[in-house]
């Protein structure tokens, strides 16, 4: 080493520039950190308008996804309000008047409409407003019943300034207020209804609060995050900014900048910020959506990628300074070592000795370990693309089966609504089979959607009575279900298909052998520390002896591999979710008929 050392030292002040340790440290400065350098200006120029153009479309796709929700939330508001207006008991209530079926048509309304508000939260109140008779029927949140009022003793008004600016041509119309001119800030659809002889006579007037649809539409929780939604004539109708809908507020400048299709993917100063800014159109109403993201968070960060790009260059000039000299040091090293060795071997040749040439411990055997070692890593690489390959294929079935779960419903739903208007259009509104088919995807939409798996009782029951209208309506009555629950239970949760399967086991297992005759009696309460719900029908039930062997199957096996849901897949769950001292049991009853008893945790 010290003569290696010596050596190039000796090059060096022999060749000065001219050594090849000289020359190859220069062109390796050049060849290296040259292109690097350039590499990383050019980087850093073009980082802005790639960061921007990133930030954009991500933007934009995030606006498309709140613009499609946003217009299926109008959609169910004017389906919504278009049924309450055009079934068979609102006919009922233009030809006889208000006060001689206002009974039996506010049970409707209640039935309908708190119905929706328990599937959508963001619902805040409904008002039929009766022109005619300057009255209005009030469903509020808060209450549980439809309110009877004259415009005098109606609290809200705010809305009867847009009905009266409604132009007659227009089917409806969206209008940001305020409730009582106080709170909370709503966005109303005003939906004017016509009498027998087509003239407007009211309207439907459905009203969202705007706080709750920017928690459902997933803006509340985005700091920083601005949305918009625009008339064609560039009002605002709704935004998650809602101090923007307060008494008196003046519309900032900067919304008309905002409104124009040109501000589509820039960069805009909105309140002394800067935000990168997306514009779409609806593609079902005449309106616009406008999504604001901060765009500080970005400047920071290019600004540190500033400063650590300044940092690596510096480092990386040291580095490279100290790895070059490193390198071209141990390049010119071997060429000195064959200097050396051609120096002793020509020694040696003049003395006769030739052992020299021969090296024992040569390159032969670390060449054959690497080349051990490199069929070996080639084999291990092998087994792993295998291995990858199988996984691979698993992931896209199991990716192919959660898309068709995703696209079955949908196309459900799609069908169904097909049905339903071909149905209206062939046999009129309000006919048995509308009312059944809306029925069954009220039913559907509930069992079938992706919530949490635990669900209110409630809801739980809601679900199931739309399941035994169903089959009521099937059978002609031959079929009666009685709910006997305790109120007290509807504070709770338990697990979502508890009730629907057990009422389809008692239909399809009791009841069917009476050619579908029969009673069933749904009883719930609280005991203690757990729920109870039961399932009793007088169909032709099982011995004892069956009841003690399932009941065992139930306590001990309960693991089920069939598909279909049914007692054991209700039992399999909830035993999976709160444990073995939970679960359904069975007892058979001495005049025929079979108890279903389901025990759950009381959770909250």
């Amino acid at each position: 080493m010290k003569r290696t050392a010596k050596g190039i030292l000796q090059n060096l002040f022999r060749y000065k520039y001219n050594s090849i340790l000289i020359r190859n440290f220069c062109l390796t400065m050049v060849m290296v950190m040259a292109p690097l350098l350039v590499v990383i200006v050019i980087v850093r120029i073009n980082l802005d308008t790639i960061v921007q153009k990133e930030i954009s479309e991500a933007n934009r796709g995030s606006l498309v996804v709140v613009a499609e929700t946003l217009d299926m939330v109008i959609d169910k508001m004017f389906s919504f309000s278009y049924y309450l207006t055009e079934n068979a008991e609102f006919g009922k209530l233009q030809v006889y008047g208000l006060e001689e079926v206002f009974d039996e048509y506010s049970e409707i309304l209640e039935e309908q409409i708190y119905f929706n508000m328990l599937i959508e939260e963001y619902i805040d109140s409904v008002y039929i407003y009766m022109q005619d008779e300057e009255i209005v029927l009030s469903a509020d949140r808060k209450q549980r019943i439809i309110n009877k009022y004259t415009l005098s003793e109606m609290g809200d008004m705010t809305w009867k300034l847009g009905y009266d600016h409604l132009n007659v041509d227009k089917s409806y119309m969206l209008y940001p207020r305020l409730k009582r001119n106080f709170y909370p800030y709503l966005m109303t659809m005003i939906r004017p209804m016509s009498n027998i002889e087509k003239n407007r006579n009211g309207a439907v007037i459905v009203n969202v609060d705007m706080k709750k649809l920017s928690e459902y539409l997933g803006l509340k929780s985005r700091n920083g995050l601005r949305f918009y939604m625009m008339g064609q004539d560039g009002k605002l109708i709704y935004s998650n900014q809602v101090t923007l809908f307060e008494n008196g507020a003046v519309m900032p400048e900067y919304l008309d900048i905002l409104w124009t299709e040109e501000a589509d993917g820039k960069i805009r100063e909105i309140d002394g910020e800067n935000y990168v800014v997306s514009v779409v159109d609806s593609e079902n109403y005449d309106c616009r959506y406008v999504l604001c993201t901060p765009y500080a968070d970005s400047e920071n960060r290019l600004n540190e990628v500033s400063y650590f790009i300044g940092h690596i260059i510096v480092i990386t000039f040291l580095l490279g300074l100290v790895v070059t000299y490193v390198m071209t040091v141990y390049s010119f090293s071997p060429i000195q070592r064959i200097i050396n060795e051609l120096d002793k071997g020509k020694q040696e040749e003049e003395q006769g000795d030739e052992s020299f040439l021969f090296d024992e411990n040569g390159a032969g055997n670390e060449l054959q370990y690497i080349i051990g070692m490199v069929r070996q890593a080639r084999l291990h690489n092998n087994k792993l693309i295998s291995e990858t390959e199988n996984w691979v294929k698993k992931l896209n079935d199991a990716q192919m089966i959660a898309l068709q779960s995703q696209i079955n419903p949908h196309y459900l739903y799609n069908t169904l609504d097909m049905i339903n208007w071909d149905a209206a259009r062939q046999l009129g509104s309000g006919n048995s089979v509308s009312q059944m088919i809306t029925t069954l995807a009220q039913f559907l939409r509930i069992g079938l959607s992706r919530g949490s798996y635990l669900v209110g009782i409630a809801e739980e029951m809601e679900h199931a009575k739309l399941y035994t209208r169903i089959i009521e309506a099937r059978y002609e009555g031959t079929i009666r279900v009685k709910w006997d629950i305790d109120e007290e239970i509807l504070l709770y949760k338990i697990v979502r298909l508890t009730l629907q399967p057990l009422i389809e086991n008692a239909i399809n297992h009791g009841l069917k052998p009476k050619r579908y005759q029969g009673n069933i009696v749904i009883r719930g309460g609280v005991v203690e520390d757990f729920l109870y719900l039961v399932v009793e029908d007088d169909g032709i039930g099982m011995s004892n002896e069956q009841c003690v062997v399932l009941n065992h199957e139930l306590m001990e096996n309960y693991e089920d591999k069939n598909e279909h849901i049914g007692i054991r897949n209700v039992n399999q769950r909830i035993k999976i979710l709160f444990g073995e001292e939970y679960g359904i049991s069975l007892r058979a009853k001495a005049e025929g008929g079979l108890i279903v008893r389901v025990i759950t945790p009381k959770l909250k």
